[in-house]
């Protein structure tokens, strides 16, 4: 009979601290994205800049929710693997 529910348990945690990981990757590019932003419109004036600057702050809200969105199913993944190992040791 194959197993049809059940998880692996140390795999499951393995992968939740690679999407930990890829939280914090996504969250210093947008950090640094912003940055160099601000940076520009220190040195680029005009509609071009603003622009520019008004469409990187709509990409950086998608960045944003992309690693929102990571975060939440590290979370959930987490739970699940919590709530197995109890389930195993009851």
């Amino acid at each position: 009979m194959a197993v049809e529910q059940g998880m692996n348990v140390p795999v499951v945690v393995e992968v939740v601290g690679q999407l930990n990981q890829d939280h914090g990757t996504l969250t210093d590019i947008q950090h640094n994205a912003d940055q160099a932003v601000k940076q520009l419109e220190s040195n680029w004036f005009g509609a071009d800049a603003q622009q520019y600057a008004q469409q990187w702050g709509q990409q950086s809200k998608v960045i944003q929710q992309a690693a929102d969105m990571i975060q939440q199913m590290s979370k959930v993944a987490n739970d699940q693997a919590n709530q197995q190992r109890s389930t195993s040791q009851a």
